[in-house]
């Protein structure tokens, strides 16, 4: 067992190193994420999945440089094919977000200007490339045929309101792949959507991958999302990466006491054969720097060696890293 060392790999396109975020606030800043690393190989699928407030959304904003950077305190570094994006002056990085990095939000409906027109908003990010109007038409057009939206040269003039859920998110995936962007980062994409639309959502993002060779940073708490896309994990708690493996590993051999009451909530088994487990108390406050493993409250292995546990991620196998005191070999629970 040895604590890992984060060298740079050629088949890498992001890297994010020790990654920070503090929300400064009144009458108290929020330490959102708290130095986490992980990376995205090309064309890969990598998931990170938690509670809510676990700090997932606030790492896919913070790569992208979406968070207000006179409310905020990030730290770490962020390697986008070879170059920190958070070294980058303000002006450098729009020309990375839209054109390289592409980003699916929450809720469409809010990600969307209610008073434009679908094929306008998909029209403008495609003239940001110097496309004149006829030709970003045309493109768009064919970019909601892409995406599987019926009629769509009768779409390009509807209003976001006109449109269903389902249709409004794939209007925000025909925006974000009409750059043919390197990473696309899905923030929960089928939130507020039924079955049968979230798994037409999905087989889209799949479909994109494979046409396109687009690597993907998923942000979900549904871990079936995650077994049916992902090819690597990272479990998120407190702001922390408690677990990061292959999705095989991660859902055969869980590793992490936090993964596996995860994963014991899950409902998988046959009706009436068990109750769901629940995992009792809250994510901790995070205005404060937390001492420590950040589960240790809530977790039934705690022991001494937690109280001072600092966080290093512990290479397991191949790909499986933990971090947790049961593995550091420092002393018996």
């Amino acid at each position: 067992m040895n604590a890992v060392s984060w060298d740079s790999h050629s088949e890498e396109l992001l890297r994010v190193k020790n990654l920070s975020v503090r929300y400064r606030g009144t009458p108290k800043d929020i330490h959102a994420v708290g130095g986490i690393s992980f990376s995205i190989s090309k064309s890969e699928v990598f998931s990170l999945v938690g509670e809510s407030g676990c700090g997932k959304s606030t790492t896919a904003h913070a790569i992208a440089r979406l968070l207000d950077e006179k409310k905020t305190t990030l730290g770490g570094q962020v390697f986008f094919d070879g170059c920190d994006l958070l070294a980058l002056p303000w002006s450098e990085m729009t020309s990375y977000r839209g054109s390289r990095i592409g980003m699916i939000f929450q809720n469409p409906l809010d990600s969307l200007n209610p008073l434009w027109t679908a094929g306008y908003q998909i029209g403008e990010a495609i003239r940001c490339d110097g496309i004149d109007s006829s030709a970003a038409l045309s493109m768009t057009e064919g970019l909601l045929g892409e995406v599987m939206i019926p009629d769509p040269a009768r779409r390009t003039s509807s209003y976001p309101h006109e449109l269903s859920g389902g249709m409004r998110q794939r209007v925000m995936i025909a925006m974000m792949i009409s750059r043919r962007p390197s990473l696309l980062i899905a923030d929960e994409p089928t939130t507020a959507l039924d079955v049968t639309i979230q798994s037409q959502i999905l087989d889209l993002i799949r479909e994109l991958r494979r046409t396109h060779q687009t690597s993907i940073l998923l942000i979900t708490h549904d871990f079936g999302i995650v077994a049916d896309m992902a090819d690597r994990v990272g479990v998120m708690y407190a702001g922390k990466l408690m677990e990061v493996g292959d999705v095989e590993a991660i859902f055969e051999s869980p590793l992490h006491p936090y993964t596996q009451k995860l994963m014991k909530a899950l409902p998988n088994m046959p009706k009436g054969e068990r109750r769901l487990e629940v995992i009792q108390g809250s994510v901790p406050d995070m205005s404060a720097p937390i001492e420590g493993c950040a589960f240790r409250e809530r977790c039934e292995e705690a022991f001494g060696r937690c109280e001072k546990w600092e966080g290093r991620m512990i290479e397991m196998g191949a790909r499986h890293l933990v971090s947790c005191a049961l593995f550091s070999g420092d002393g018996e629970p």
